[in-house]
């Protein structure tokens, strides 16, 4: 008798009654499960993390590519634009003929370099920089007001009258207003920039 209630006092004083046991099997959650989920929630949440920034740093990768098309884009309609009406002074100087200046501008048609700036950087302010609107717009009007000088100065030529230096000062005029919004367009792009990040 003596042995079976020795192993029977083994038992109870080893642990392993109901209490005890319940006690375990939370120590054991609290030591072994617990921190597993811990890095498990841990990884997921790093996994969320490290994709949104990437994503953000993608976004800010494609919309500085977008801003720097935007740049070349505004750039070669500047260019071409103030190609255009310096072509056309020498013809209201007397020094070359219309048709020379419209020879030049057929040649330089051909090279098509920055034929579709316009439409680029109209679509690229339309989706992506809606804020550059009112400043496109006004280059815009200077295109409009440079044609308006040149369209009454063929109309002048075509009657004969071949001394255009009338229309000399208003095209010097909106060739400088070309260049202060060509300028303006580089502060407003530097800004665009550093709101891209």
């Amino acid at each position: 008798m003596g042995g079976v209630a020795g192993s029977s006092g083994n038992h109870r004083s080893s642990g392993w009654d109901n209490g005890q046991e319940r006690m375990t099997g939370l120590q054991v959650f609290g030591l072994i499960v617990l921190p597993l989920l811990t890095v498990v929630c841990s990884g997921v949440v790093s996994a969320i993390v490290t994709y949104k920034l990437n994503a953000s740093k993608q976004e800010q990768a494609f919309r500085r590519d977008k801003l720097e098309v935007f740049y070349v884009a505004v750039h070669a309609f500047c260019t071409n634009l103030a190609t255009r009406g310096l072509r056309y002074l020498p013809v209201m100087r007397q020094e070359i003929s219309y048709n020379a200046a419209l020879d030049m501008e057929i040649e330089s048609a051909k090279e098509g370099w920055g034929r579709d700036a316009g439409q680029k950087a109209t679509m690229l302010v339309t989706i992506y920089f809606c804020d550059l609107q009112p400043a496109l717009d006004e280059l815009f009007r200077v295109r409009n007001d440079m044609n308006a000088v040149l369209e009454e100065h063929k109309a002048w030529y075509k009657k004969g009258n071949t001394d255009g230096m009338r229309f000399v000062e208003p095209l010097m005029k909106q060739l400088a207003r070309l260049d202060v919004v060509e300028h303006r367009f580089d502060d407003l792009i530097k800004e665009q920039a550093a709101k891209i990040g």
